[in-house]
């Protein structure tokens, strides 16, 4: 008998497989990272309003809580004006922050009069409601390793740095194997001496919650000549899971049946 963590690192050592695939963004969905993931971008790739509001300088303010609106910048618009001493900008969430303004003021907090607003907020700070270029990830830092379990929170991180396509390694070919003569599938009728078969129902449902769908599922009798044949025509799997037939009764012939198809030996137990 071997410990678990023995076993698994005879398998790390001698069985992992490690192909690798480049796949849109979307099909990486639950699949493990095979790069190092650079960021090619600052992130937000510009000073960028947090809220809908008013851009200004916050040294403006010092002077006067009173500020003349001479430009509007939506969403995705470009501003190459330069805001003077005392001038804002109308600017809404995800807006870049014009030349010469460092802090904005939510709407809500100002009184607004033709093309003029007053500044009502008296806990406003310099920078307040303005994401910095760079601020969450910074052009050439490593933001992602090989090896995390890419899932959509980190899909959606990669996709804001303008990525669409990640090396992941390729997802394990597995083969399912039952055995037991005494087994009937569910939905059918049963008789004395049988029960309804579930291992493939469990492990089906285990691997697709890994996002794997099994190359085969063979469900079969208590037949040394038929598992040996099951196996010889799933060897080409990365992985064969066999259940039932593994103890030392008259009917266990999973043993002798992966011998039959030359199955090298690890480990067992």
């Amino acid at each position: 008998m071997i410990s678990a963590t023995e076993a698994k690192q005879i398998i790390a050592d001698n069985f992992l497989t490690k192909r690798i695939a480049r796949v849109p963004l979307l099909q990486a969905n639950q699949c493990v990272l095979a790069q190092t993931i650079v960021a090619p971008i600052h992130t937000p790739p510009f000073n960028q309003s947090a809220m809908d509001g008013y851009a200004f300088a916050f040294k403006d303010l010092q002077h006067s809580k009173t500020f003349s609106v001479t430009q509007k910048i939506a969403a995705g618009d470009i501003s190459k004006i330069k805001l003077l001493a005392g001038e804002a900008a109308r600017v809404y969430t995800g807006s870049p922050i014009p030349e010469g303004a460092d802090t904005v003021v939510m709407q809500e907090k100002v009184e607004s009069k033709n093309n003029t607003i007053e500044i009502l907020d008296d806990k406003i700070s310099v920078g307040l409601n303005v994401r910095l270029q760079g601020s969450q990830t910074k052009k050439g830092e490593m933001v992602l390793s090989p090896g995390i379990l890419l899932m959509p929170p980190a899909i959606s991180y990669i996709a804001s740095m303008g990525i669409a396509e990640v090396e992941i390694y390729d997802k394990p070919k597995v083969s399912v194997i039952i055995t037991g003569k005494e087994l009937v599938q569910p939905g059918q009728s049963i008789d004395g001496g049988k029960i309804y078969e579930s291992n493939s129902f469990g492990l089906i449902a285990a691997l697709n919650q890994l996002n794997i769908e099994p190359l085969s599922v063979q469900i079969i009798t208590d037949d040394e000549l038929q598992i040996t044949n099951a196996v010889k025509q799933t060897l080409q799997s990365d992985i064969i899971i066999l259940t039932g037939g593994v103890s030392v009764g008259d009917y266990d012939f999973v043993a002798d049946a992966l011998t039959g198809a030359g199955v090298e030996k690890y480990f067992t137990k």
